[in-house]
């Protein structure tokens, strides 16, 4: 990523790359110019999620920080819980947090959980709340057409034979027969903190989602004023999605900013993406680029 403006560190340059295992475990690794770098250990097996990861990252003045962690996951049907530990050293000393979540689906749309922060170090525990509502059909009319798309794709897959095989339209065609519009609203709450979330998504097909966020939250202290007031903040976004890995995804928020990112599939083994960030008020524009090889 590149900065216009000259307070912010200069250009810099990552290189990301994984392996997968045949025992199904992945190994993913992360290097950049700065002298940053990141390792970490996938292991996923019947809705038991193990990871494990090690991230150094240096700063302007040349300190190193790095930092630890471990977690456990597991998540089926009805209830999803995880465990996490995570020990940072940094130019000041070390410290270790403890993370532990749990989320239940009370009903078929209703879910709701809790998250807990330990810090003993600071003797701190700080909790945050959240809930989750889904709705597949805004109205009889929706439900009636995805059925409708349903019996119409069943009626292509059945045609299928091994000497005419399923091209990459006709996959699209196919998610799209499946797809199910919906709506979901979402909340998060943690008194402790003072922050307030509130979340609405909108498929509107298998192929294009909206969304926006509005949140309350304190702004940073400081010595004129240690105790400011929650200050408003929204976001909305938009996201495009297509195969084999065509994407756009769009930001804005009130904080007078707004970022996108683009990439697409110039071959079979090959994905290149662009991305821009723009924060007129200080004066700072991002851009950056990537590519992605599939081996």
């Amino acid at each position: 990523m590149g900065q216009r403006n000259q307070e912010d560190p200069p250009s810099s340059y990552n290189l990301l790359t994984h392996l997968a295992l045949e025992s199904g475990a992945l190994l993913v690794g992360q290097w950049s110019t700065q002298g940053n770098m990141m390792a970490r250990f996938i292991k996923e097996t019947r809705g038991t999620l193990l990871q494990a990861a090690y991230n150094a990252q240096v700063n302007a003045k040349g300190e190193e920080s790095t930092s630890t962690e471990l977690e456990l996951a597991r998540a089926n049907r009805r209830t999803a819980y995880g465990l996490k530990y995570a020990f940072q050293m940094t130019p000041q000393g070390g410290a270790g947090v403890f993370e532990g979540s749990y989320v239940k689906r009370l009903t078929q749309k209703l879910s709701a959980g809790i998250h807990g922060l330990l810090i003993p170090s600071q003797g701190r525990l700080m909790t945050s709340f959240s809930g989750r509502y889904e709705h597949s059909f805004a109205n009889q009319e929706e439900e009636d057409e995805w059925q409708a798309n349903l019996d119409r794709a069943m009626v292509q897959v059945e045609k299928l034979t091994e000497d005419d095989p399923l091209t990459a339209y006709d996959s699209c065609v196919l998610a799209a027969a499946f797809f199910k519009p919906k709506w979901i609203i979402a909340f998060n709450a943690s008194p402790q903190q003072g922050v307030f979330e509130l979340s609405y998504v909108k498929e509107l097909s298998s192929s294009i989602t909206l969304g926006t966020q509005f949140a309350l939250m304190p702004p940073p202290p400081n010595p004129n004023n240690p105790s400011p007031a929650l200050k408003a903040k929204w976001q909305i976004g938009y996201e495009y999605s297509a195969e084999p890995a065509t994407s756009v995804k769009v930001s804005m928020s009130n904080f007078e900013s707004i970022s996108c990112t683009y990439e697409d599939s110039i071959s079979d083994f090959m994905s290149v993406s662009v991305a821009a960030h723009a924060n007129w008020p200080k004066d700072s524009y991002k851009t950056g680029f990537g590519v992605s090889l599939r081996l």
